[in-house]
């Protein structure tokens, strides 16, 4: 008896388990929206594909490469996973085909590496033989999810180009990004039970959370329209944005190797307070600039003794530093600097004795 169910459960390993796959790997592509002039010449992003799809956490969760946090809820089914974007790379891929379902080629298709109810993008700079956006989508083009190894088949959805959002806002491509994401990213936040203002706030700002899946859609998306997220002066300590964008920093050395940016660092520094900090690159290095003072200033006060040598290590160092990083604001940070010193006479003018 024992040998011959082992020898049922051989058969069914062997001969089932591709259709069990295609029966217990759910796959749904809700909507594909195309966008374009999102962001400013040169760029190598001319088009933008938002995808709206759900591979359900508590079926795929098995395929993560990190399955921590995967636990299912109390009497649910719910599973939420801490790390839902470890699919293994080599199962499911995204990209545009046409409209007999074959693709476009390598240059239109990318891994699927994210399990769960969200959004992600296509990113790319020309279209497939040449077309339009218009033609692309009036032709039957599609986007579609294809499996490599798991048997599910391919899900696809027609690409529709994005239409005015807001009748009493400028018509342009960023305006309906921005409501595509709101409404969008609400709908997540709904559908996957989420406390309200996880991923965006009450005002249609993006948190600190939605963010990861605002960089799935474009990894830019912070430069191109900083004014769709919650992450700015007042808030940077509130909802940090999360450090885990590899994605800028290769950016940035291509520029630098190419020599794009090579005489402004100011420049660099500009698109890492957009892309982490949310505020413009003047009150990024305005602050730097003045903690740089602060810190010399006391160290050399300290090393010394001298209130003297304090404050003027304090208000040279930055200025030299300003000459060679940041140039473009060395007015304002020498304005700065001379209210500190003012500040800091007063303050020394009243500890002298009389």
């Amino acid at each position: 008896m024992k040998k011959l169910l082992m020898i049922v459960a051989t058969i069914v390993v062997t001969f089932y388990a591709p259709n069990l796959a295609s029966a217990d790997t759910p796959i749904s592509i809700d909507s594909a929206t195309a966008f374009t002039e999102i962001y400013d010449p040169p760029t190598n992003v001319n088009y933008i594909f938002a995808v709206r799809y759900n591979l359900p956490q508590s079926i795929w969760y098995n395929h993560l490469e990190d399955i921590t946090g995967c636990t299912t809820t109390t009497g649910t089914s719910t599973i939420k996973c801490t790390y839902p974007d470890t699919l293994n790379s080599t199962l499911l891929t995204i990209g545009i085909y046409d409209n007999s379902g074959t693709t476009y080629g390598s240059n239109y298709t990318e891994p699927l590496t994210v399990i769960g109810d969200t959004l992600t993008g296509l990113n790319v700079d020309d279209l497939p033989d040449g077309k339009t956006l218009q033609e692309l989508s009036d032709d039957g083009s599609k986007i579609c999810i294809d499996s490599l190894s798991t048997h599910v088949g391919i899900h696809c959805a027609d690409i529709v180009i994005s239409t005015q959002a807001v009748v009493d806002v400028e018509d342009t491509y960023k305006a309906r990004m921005t409501k595509y994401l709101q409404d969008q990213i609400i709908d997540i936040e709904l559908d996957t039970n989420l406390p309200t203002e996880t991923l965006i706030t009450n005002t249609g700002k993006v948190t600190g959370s939605g963010v990861y899946i605002t960089r799935r859609v474009s990894p830019k998306l912070q430069q191109a329209i900083p004014e769709l997220f919650a992450v700015g002066l007042l808030d940077i300590f509130g909802t940090p944005v999360p450090f885990s964008t590899p994605v800028l920093a290769g950016d940035l050395l291509s520029e630098a190797n190419t020599g794009t940016y090579t005489s402004s660092i100011y420049l660099a520094g500009d698109q890492v307070a957009k892309q982490y900090f949310g505020m413009s690159g003047y009150l990024f290095w305005g602050f730097l600039f003045i903690m740089m003072s602060l810190i010399t200033g006391s160290g050399m006060y300290l090393l010394s003794g001298s209130n003297f040598m304090g404050a003027t290590i304090g208000f040279v160092t930055p200025l030299i530093a300003g000459v060679f990083l940041a140039p473009q604001i060395l007015t304002q940070i020498a304005a700065g600097l001379f209210v500190l010193m003012i500040g800091l006479v007063i303050f020394i003018s009243r500890k002298m004795p009389n």
